[in-house]
């Protein structure tokens, strides 16, 4: 497991005035380069305790070279399916992106394992986990951002962003990208940063990453998603998370 958080908070980075706070900053879950299989689970872990939870859960899965559908099948922890925000197949179609989650009510007491079912045989597979506390549970992503997909050259940014509507909101962002059996480093310059990669010190198939950022005045915010790896495929959204 990689744990990568770095503190370049451009506005606080604690709970806001509403209650928003982190239980868990953005945690790798599921590293997993294991070739041509469908599923992919993590070690059990526990949830973290708080009042008016969410789960938010980003994916990244790979397989070159081809046109199939690389969508995601489903997301579960223990028996909990995950509620869908974004799940795309990048063009051309060689990486899988998701950004899922989990409510309060809804969050499995005890040990659990994350599962993520693809729609294909992956050739790898990773999974960052942010938990929250604080969180409005009738709407708690009221809004998501414009979906931004590309093949990312050295030095080329994604910048995914939204409109938050809400003050003392969360801005958060998930990154997907594919490495290609390359080693590569995949950063975001804004907000509390986790990154998942998979592969060896030699060889990174894949790899995906989450930030947040507390907002405490409504606006128009973004994150600037980086790779130092030239001509590979890559995805990001920005979502608003709001406070109960």
């Amino acid at each position: 497991m990689l744990l990568k958080p770095i503190s370049m908070l451009r506005k606080a980075s604690g709970g806001g005035a509403a209650g928003l706070s982190v239980l868990l900053a953005p945690t790798a879950r599921i590293e997993d380069s294991t070739n041509n299989i469908t599923a992919y689970s993590s070690s059990a872990f526990t949830a973290q305790t708080g009042s008016n939870r969410l789960m938010l859960i980003a994916v990244g899965g790979w397989v070159p070279g081809t046109s199939t559908d690389t969508t995601i099948s489903s997301i579960t922890y223990g028996a909990q399916a995950a509620t869908e925000v974004v799940n795309r197949d990048v063009t051309p179609a060689e990486v899988g992106f998701g950004l899922f989650y989990i409510k309060e009510a809804d969050i499995p007491a005890g040990s659990n394992q994350l599962t993520v079912n693809w729609s294909f045989n992956s050739r790898s597979c990773t999974a960052v986990v942010l938990e929250l506390a604080g969180v409005d549970q009738t709407t708690p992503v009221p809004t998501t951002g414009t979906l931004e997909e590309t093949t990312i050259f050295a030095g080329t940014a994604l910048t995914p962003g939204v409109t938050t509507a809400n003050a003392d909101s969360y801005l958060v962002s998930a990154m997907a990208y594919q490495g290609g059996d390359s080693p590569h480093t995949l950063a975001c310059t804004e907000g509390t940063e986790g990154i998942a990669t998979t592969g060896t010190s030699t060889s990174t198939d894949s790899s995906g990453g989450m930030a947040y950022e507390l907002i405490a005045t409504a606006g128009a915010e973004t994150h600037t998603w980086t790779s130092d790896l030239t001509a590979k495929d890559g995805a990001a959204v920005a979502i608003e998370v709001k406070a109960a």
